[in-house]
């Protein structure tokens, strides 16, 4: 039988489209956006922190928005992608439409776990119910 505390953990879905970009948008590897009535919540610029010969030459954002995994307790799972490369240009000073060459959409139930009081006794075992499977997740790294 399975362990409970691996329900009981919660987590995070996240919206996410990786973005291929003609120019380099920003000086920042990472924004935050703290507007609720925007479709994204982070702009990470890959290529100013790893270098563009390890994307092969193409310079590389990522755009997107953690949600609680129960879909009904969060709107803005159902923005679909254009919502966010919208929301780029509001939240990211200097990105327009036309830097985009390719969007790679994607949606992820769980991304990471969501952390509340008590979260300690609520970790998931590293053995499974499962006889020789080991599960280790960012569910089991407390604090």
């Amino acid at each position: 039988m399975a362990d409970p505390r691996c329900a009981a953990t919660g987590g995070l879905g996240a919206l996410c489209v990786v973005v291929e970009l003609r120019r380099r948008v920003t000086d920042t590897y990472r924004l935050n956006a703290c507007d609720p009535d925007l479709p994204l919540t982070v702009y990470i610029e890959h290529t100013n922190f790893v270098a563009l010969y390890d994307y092969g030459g193409r310079r590389l954002a990522y755009l997107g928005r953690y949600f609680h995994s129960r879909p009904r307790r969060h709107r803005r799972r159902r923005h679909g992608e254009p919502a966010l490369d919208r929301g780029a240009g509001r939240a990211t000073p200097g990105f327009a439409a036309e830097d985009a060459v390719a969007l790679h959409p994607s949606r992820i139930p769980y991304a990471a776990p969501l952390v509340g009081l008590g979260q300690l006794s609520r970790i998931p075992p590293v053995v499974s119910h499962i006889p020789g499977l080991y599960v280790c997740t960012t569910a089991q790294i407390y604090p």
